[in-house]
């Protein structure tokens, strides 16, 4: 059975610039699996959010009956009949929603704010940058508003390995949780899973709950890793409340970073651990969202020791122009 399918519309969201809410805590214990929603003067988080909700795609489904439906890339979601329950575990007599945001491009990670990015320790371990086979925001609600849940199992997810050259053995499951460094920001927690790979070249794993969910593998780098922040020439007018940098491994399409670390003595930005080896060619990308207009920069380096790159220049630029430009890197 094909299930309904919709595209999510953005609910209004006020735009507004001032000073950004910073999110403290460290360690896997503050990196709760909770939904990340921007603080009230966060501009360029509800920029995210507003984005996520327009990229939503959603599903209608009739839980005694089951089914199955296609996002816009072919990813598949298999769902049993009676597998959906209410939260106190019951069969539901009520439509149920599915939503899902999914995400495989560079393009795709920047504007919904779905970085590859592990967590890290209290020991110092973790935080090294990973790379993606897709990434998604899952989410079930009945028509009144009710939690879905998928106690006994039940519900399986198909994803094209294709979309991102082909099915890699290394690709483990991951879960999005709140980056301790900034509130709007997700990181990835590896569940230690394996996703099998059918005929078709597709991940294959189940779901048992509405989550963040990422096919990840762990980056491993040879030479010596260096620290690196960067800065915006001019500075004013770009605040961490409205402006995001990331930052791009060249030859790595599954792979942005965010350098969600702002210093506010030196107007920099930075990430939480160093992990990117001297003499590694990448690209710095800075967004702003500035009195409703989006603004970019998008600048080519090589990594030096204690690297500093001074990003100047930021113009105004169309989301389409972006993310093409992002793409073709």
């Amino acid at each position: 059975m094909k299930l309904k399918h919709s595209v999510m519309i953005a609910a209004g969201l006020g735009l507004a610039a001032v000073a950004c809410k910073k999110e403290t805590g460290a360690g896997p214990a503050a990196q709760n699996p909770v939904v990340m929603k921007a603080s009230d003067n966060d501009v360029i988080g509800d920029y995210f959010m507003q984005k996520r909700a327009q990229n939503t795609q959603t599903f209608e489904v009739n839980p005694a009956e089951g089914g199955e439906f296609v996002s816009e890339r072919g990813v598949r979601i298999n769902i049993a009949p009676n597998a959906l329950r209410s939260s106190t575990g019951e069969i539901l007599q009520e439509p149920v929603t599915v939503s899902l945001l999914e995400v495989f491009d560079r393009s795709d990670m920047l504007f919904n704010n779905r970085v590859t990015e592990s967590v890290f320790n209290d020991d110092g371990t973790g935080g090294e940058p990973i790379v993606t086979g897709g990434a998604f925001d899952l989410g079930a609600k009945t028509a009144s508003g009710e939690d879905v849940t998928i106690p006994n199992g039940g519900v399986q997810m198909r994803v094209p390995a294709d979309i991102t050259g082909g099915p890699d053995p290394d690709m483990t499951l991951w879960t999005g949780v709140q980056s301790p460094d900034q509130a709007r920001d997700n990181a990835w927690q590896d569940d230690g899973g394996k996703p099998n790979v059918d005929a078709d070249n597709n991940y294959v794993f189940p779901i048992t709950d509405w989550d963040r969910i990422n096919v990840d593998k762990a980056m491993q780098f040879g030479g010596q890793p260096t620290s690196y922040k960067a800065d915006i020439i001019p500075h004013a007018g770009f605040t961490p409340a409205n402006t995001e940098i990331f930052m791009l491994i060249d030859g790595l399409p599954g792979m942005l970073a965010s350098m969600d670390v702002y210093d506010p003595a030196t107007l920099t930005w930075t990430e939480h651990t160093p992990y990117i080896p001297v003499g590694v060619n990448v690209h710095f990308i800075a967004v702003a969202y500035v009195g409703g207009q989006l603004y970019a920069k998008i600048q080519s380096s090589t990594i030096v020791a204690n690297h500093f790159e001074h990003i100047t220049g930021l113009a105004p630029m169309s989301e389409a122009a972006l993310a093409a430009a992002i793409n073709s890197l």
